[in-house]
């Protein structure tokens, strides 16, 4: 064969390589790597400071693993949660910060999946990666997969929005698939959401919101707030008649219950005005028990429970009531169910003090009442709340005391009253979680404890008064004249 030939055939063999794709991964060299958790056996352990050691540990081929950093991740997990004392998982994230994972390689990555669970069942805790879309953790009581399909890169940072376990990462490297390098296009398409209920897209995981702004029914809204993992957002409305207000603040933040027609109930955690710069109690006219509101907010959950956050008061309509409450008991209106407090500044018995407040369901009078007791217990000196009972042994709780005029707080005040001490109060009634009690009270009259009193000293019996000093002559003389008629008598014996 000539050198023409040769030549030849070896520029046709060059042609040909150019044209048959070439293998992105040599013979033996890793297309992915899996870092698989259940060897750890730390309870609650932060690994910040050898991240880098404690993957190498788990990963399947570390070579391709180059630097690794963590925020809030911890081999295992201690109390609380879906796996409470356990190990063998990557705990991520606290209740109030997110979790998150960097790591580094020599490959590009293109593929990234997480075997993991939320951190209780029925929570709805997210995981993104590199910035992507969040999807919801598997919550339904085992370990499941989540794939993120990612741009390629050598780096992959994972978040998790409050706490997830994982069980395993397994990241997969560009060209393993056929051993090709994908044409630019060619990448898996996102998901469409053509299957979601209650904003869950049942293909992917991920939450699909509604428009901003929409209107919302309240099991709408109730949805909305377990599918997400932090508040919306965007903001939504929705309208229903205040039914009462949560918690011990709820007439000053207005933290209100609102309900539809159908009985479904939903909390609005906060209301201010319209625009938002005025806080409920600061409002001049405020909505209260049956009254039609439509409020406008962010929307999320605490501790799984749905809630809107901080709304917008958008439409209020107080309720007309014409019923002239001519059947009361214990407060309420037999006719219209609304409360019917007595006037303002009555005293009140602590049975009919306990009937008022729970006629107010969870909201407070606007009068103020007298109430008078022996204290039974000082639950706290700072604030003097308090338990006081009446003769018949009745009792009621007292929320914070202050001074006659409301200026000085119970732990300010020079004469505090104590167990046993008798007690006027003046102040506001409602409840707080169903239990009824006067908020803030004024003690206006203040009587110690009767000290018991002590037993007179029984008299002294008289002394009888000594000798004078001429008695004790006549006493000596005395003594002598019959020691004197004793002897003549002996002597008178001994003769006979």
């Amino acid at each position: 064969m000539n050198m023409r030939k040769i030549i030849s055939l070896l520029l046709a063999l060059v042609m040909v390589c150019s044209i048959i794709p070439m293998a992105v991964f040599a013979e033996g060299e890793a297309t992915s790597v899996t870092f698989d958790f259940s060897t750890l056996t730390d309870k609650n352990k932060d690994i910040a400071s050898n991240a880098k050691s404690v993957f190498a540990g788990c990963a399947s081929d570390a070579s391709v693993l180059t630097a690794v950093t963590t925020t809030k991740i911890y081999s295992g997990n201690g109390d609380g949660g879906w796996k409470p004392q356990s190990s063998g998982f990557l705990k991520t994230g606290t209740s109030s910060v997110k979790g998150e994972i960097n790591m580094t390689f020599t490959k590009k990555a293109t593929k990234v999946e997480v075997v993991c669970h939320a951190w209780n069942t029925g929570k709805t805790d997210t995981i993104a990666v590199n910035a992507g879309s969040a999807k919801t953790a598997p919550n339904a009581g085992s370990f499941d997969t989540l794939t993120f399909e990612i741009a390629a890169s050598e780096t992959v940072k994972i978040e998790t929005n409050k706490r997830t376990f994982i069980q395993s990462i397994t990241v997969t490297f560009e060209g393993a698939t056929g051993g090709e390098t994908p044409a630019p296009g060619e990448d898996e398409k996102p998901c469409e959401h053509t299957n979601v209920a209650d904003y869950v897209c049942a293909d992917c995981g991920e939450v699909v919101p509604p428009a901003a702004d929409s209107v919302l029914t309240l099991p709408q809204a109730a949805a909305l707030g377990k599918a997400v993992s932090a508040y919306t957002t965007d903001k939504y409305y929705v309208s229903g008649t205040v039914t009462g207000f949560y918690g011990s603040g709820g007439t000053t933040y207005g933290n209100i219950y609102i309900e539809d027609a159908d009985g479904n109930s939903f909390l609005i955690y906060g209301l201010y005005s319209a625009d938002g710069s005025i806080r409920y109690d600061k409002m001049d006219v405020k909505p209260n028990v049956g009254d039609e509101v439509t409020v406008y907010g962010s929307i999320g959950n605490y501790n799984g429970a749905p809630q809107m956050k901080d709304g917008w008061l958008t439409a209020h309509t107080p309720v007309v009531n014409e019923c002239e409450h001519t059947n009361v008991t214990d407060y309420v209106c037999d006719d219209c169910d609304v409360a019917v407090p007595p006037a303002a500044d009555s005293a009140l018995t602590l049975p009919q003090a306990t009937a008022l407040g729970a006629a107010m369901k969870g909201a407070y009078t606007e009068g103020k009442y007298y109430i008078t007791g022996v204290i039974v217990e000082v639950a706290s000196t700072q604030y003097g709340n308090m338990t006081i009972k009446d003769e018949e042994g009745n009792t009621f709780y007292i929320y914070g005391t202050y001074s006659a005029d409301g200026e000085l707080r119970y732990d300010a005040m020079e004469v505090k009253p104590v167990a046993g001490d008798t007690v006027k109060v003046y102040g506001v009634i409602g409840s707080y979680n169903d239990a009824a009690q006067m908020k803030n009270g004024w003690i206006v009259e203040h009587t110690p404890a009767q000290t018991p009193e002590q037993p007179e000293n029984p008299e002294t019996p008289e002394q009888p008064e000594p000798p004078k000093t001429g008695d004790f002559a006549i006493i000596a003389m005395a003594s002598l004249l019959a020691l004197s008629g004793a002897a003549v008598c002996l002597l008178k014996k001994k003769e006979f």
